[in-house]
């Protein structure tokens, strides 16, 4: 295992990180993204992300159909 960041995420939450996390070459912590919101459907349960030749971030996931979610989604997410 490498050395900690040199920075640390702050401390704004009483949940887990947000989803995605941008760290520099050096490790240090640049920020954060992710999560539900408006205007999209962000999966319950991320398990893939992908950056395609165009710099362009796609994130796969699942949720629980149980809920009245569709079973699997993928966003792309163009501005990040």
């Amino acid at each position: 295992m490498g050395p900690a960041p040199a920075r640390t995420l702050p401390a704004t939450s009483l949940h887990g990180a947000p989803p995605v996390l941008v760290f520099d070459g050096a490790g240090n912590f640049i920020q954060s993204w992710g999560g539900p919101g408006s205007g999209y459907e962000w999966p319950e349960r991320e398990h893939g992300i992908h950056i395609d030749y165009k710099g362009f971030v796609w994130i796969g996931g699942n949720n629980c159909p149980a809920r009245g979610l569709p079973a699997s989604n993928r966003l792309e997410m163009t501005n990040c």
